[in-house]
């Protein structure tokens, strides 16, 4: 029982930091698209602007 405990239990913390991995670089790639979809829709509204002005 004790080898079993002792193999699950670096199991489990590895299976842990993988999710929390996971999850926290899902979270940074959605950062980072919603900052570029920002910035393209700025350049896009930026250029109107200029047509405008022009």
């Amino acid at each position: 029982m004790p080898k079993r405990t002792k193999f699950s239990s670096p199991l489990m913390t590895t299976y842990v930091i993988l999710i929390i991995g996971i999850r926290l670089l899902r979270d940074s790639i959605a950062c980072l698209l919603n900052r570029w979809k920002k910035v393209r829709k700025n350049g896009e509204q930026n250029a109107r602007d200029l047509r405008v002005s022009m």
